[in-house]
Protein backbone atom coordinates (compact mmCIF):
# COMPACT_ATOMS: atom_id res chain seq x y z
CA UNK A 1 0.00 0.00 0.00
CA UNK A 2 1.16 3.63 -0.53
CA UNK A 3 0.79 4.16 3.34
CA UNK A 4 4.51 3.58 3.79
CA UNK A 5 6.85 6.88 5.24
CA UNK A 6 9.42 7.37 3.53
CA UNK A 7 12.19 8.15 6.23
CA UNK A 8 14.21 11.30 4.31
CA UNK A 9 13.04 13.23 1.27
CA UNK A 10 15.26 12.85 -2.03
CA UNK A 11 16.69 16.23 -2.30
CA UNK A 12 17.62 17.27 -5.88
CA UNK A 13 20.08 20.18 -6.78
CA UNK A 14 22.36 21.45 -9.92
CA UNK A 15 25.77 19.78 -9.34
CA UNK A 16 28.68 21.90 -8.55
CA UNK A 17 32.42 21.39 -9.08
CA UNK A 18 33.32 19.54 -5.77
CA UNK A 19 30.38 16.98 -7.04
CA UNK A 20 32.97 16.02 -10.48
CA UNK A 21 34.60 13.03 -8.46
CA UNK A 22 31.07 11.64 -7.31
CA UNK A 23 29.64 11.88 -11.05
CA UNK A 24 33.04 10.34 -12.13
CA UNK A 25 32.00 7.11 -9.98
CA UNK A 26 28.80 7.23 -10.89
CA UNK A 27 29.48 6.92 -14.71
CA UNK A 28 32.64 4.01 -13.85
CA UNK A 29 30.03 1.95 -12.05
CA UNK A 30 27.80 2.26 -14.90
CA UNK A 31 30.20 1.23 -17.85
CA UNK A 32 31.17 -1.40 -15.56
CA UNK A 33 27.75 -2.78 -15.00
CA UNK A 34 26.91 -2.51 -19.11
CA UNK A 35 30.36 -4.10 -19.88
CA UNK A 36 31.51 -0.87 -21.63
CA UNK A 37 34.29 0.39 -19.99
CA UNK A 38 36.63 -0.06 -23.12
CA UNK A 39 34.35 2.50 -24.80
CA UNK A 40 34.53 5.23 -21.85
CA UNK A 41 37.25 7.30 -22.06
CA UNK A 42 35.90 10.33 -19.26
CA UNK A 43 38.44 11.66 -16.29
CA UNK A 44 37.50 14.24 -13.41
CA UNK A 45 39.05 16.43 -15.12
CA UNK A 46 37.74 16.38 -18.89
CA UNK A 47 34.14 15.83 -16.84
CA UNK A 48 35.26 19.30 -15.18
CA UNK A 49 35.36 20.42 -18.33
CA UNK A 50 32.34 19.47 -19.77
CA UNK A 51 30.23 20.77 -16.78
CA UNK A 52 32.14 23.62 -15.52
CA UNK A 53 34.24 25.10 -17.38
CA UNK A 54 33.73 28.85 -19.73
CA UNK A 55 32.90 26.35 -22.86
CA UNK A 56 30.44 24.08 -20.38
CA UNK A 57 28.45 22.06 -22.76
CA UNK A 58 26.68 19.85 -20.21
CA UNK A 59 24.29 19.52 -17.25
CA UNK A 60 24.55 17.49 -13.81
CA UNK A 61 21.70 17.12 -11.05
CA UNK A 62 22.87 15.58 -7.96
CA UNK A 63 20.12 13.56 -6.13
CA UNK A 64 20.54 13.53 -2.02
CA UNK A 65 19.33 11.76 0.83
CA UNK A 66 20.57 13.68 3.93
CA UNK A 67 22.86 15.32 2.07
CA UNK A 68 24.75 12.33 1.17
CA UNK A 69 24.66 12.30 -2.75
CA UNK A 70 23.10 9.23 -4.32
CA UNK A 71 22.53 9.47 -7.91
CA UNK A 72 22.71 11.84 -10.69
CA UNK A 73 21.18 12.95 -13.75
CA UNK A 74 23.40 13.87 -16.80
CA UNK A 75 22.35 15.48 -19.41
Amino acid sequence: AMDKQIGSPIECRFAQSEDVDFIHECLSHLVQEQGTQNRYSQTPESLFYALFSPDAFAECIIAEVNHTSIGMLLF
